[in-house]
Parts: structure tokens; sequence; C-alpha cells
């Protein structure tokens, strides 16, 4: 028993993927993190003045997150890369004054982007065995 999502969790929700709500999927989950994540960030940044300089993390994240909602498994790695990318980064350069917090945000994302990719990937192949087969 670990972290991550087991076997059976993945299966449970591409078993029951129409029929859970929008909480009940890790890939809305990892998309409302990326929406919260971008609204704190761009109202600190507003608080500070500084969009103009840092105004690129918050398109990227939303970007991102549009094609994660559409279940694209590039996307899900791609923000996983880049956030965890960004996070150590920020914690070499020093200028994250909140490592335990960005080590819990790395930990819930790597959970998320872990399970939302292989339940993806088993929605693509789900729905490639079912047209192979009529």
């Amino acid at each position: 028993m670990g972290w991550g999502p087991t076997k059976e969790v993945i299966e449970k929700e591409v078993n029951n993927y129409k029929g859970l709500g929008f909480f009940g999927k890790a890939k809305n989950l990892l998309v409302l993190f990326i929406i919260v994540k971008s609204v704190i960030h761009c109202s600190y940044l507003l608080y500070k003045g500084t969009l103009v300089i840092d105004g690129s993390t918050i398109p990227t994240s939303l970007f991102l997150g549009i094609f994660i909602y559409l279940n694209h498994r590039w996307a899900i790695a791609a923000f996983f890369i880049w956030y965890l990318g960004e996070r150590v980064l920020l914690n070499v350069v020093g200028f994250d004054h909140t490592p335990v917090l960005s080590l819990i945000f790395v930990v819930l994302v790597t959970i998320l982007s872990y399970q939302s990719y292989r339940v993806a990937t088993q929605l693509k192949k789900n729905a490639n065995a079912k047209m192979l087969n009529g």
C-alpha cells in the first residue's frame, strides 16, 4: 500500500468513467489544482505588481490544463515535468520560501498525474480495442 494509485483504483475509475462526477476523476482534480494554482499565482503577482515579468507561467498551466481535461496524455506528462522542474528550480535558486509546501504540492501533482496518465492510457486502449472489434 503506497501513496500512488493501485491497479484496482485505476480499473475502478476506467470501468466507471462515464458515471463518475467531476471530482471522481483524477484528471479533473489535476485540472482543478491547475486552476486554483493559477488563480492564487495571478493574485499574488497582481499584488506584487510583477504580472508582466512572470506572466508566462499562468497561460502555460491553463493551456496544458485544457488538454489534460480532454485526456491528452502528452499534456499530463508535460505538465508534470514542467511543474516538477519549476519547483526544483525555484528551490535550488532560493526563490521558494516554503519548500515543505512545495514538496506537498509536488507529491500531490505526482499522484494525480500518474493516475490521470494511467487512466487515459487504459481508456485509449479500450477505445482502440472497441474500434478493432467493431
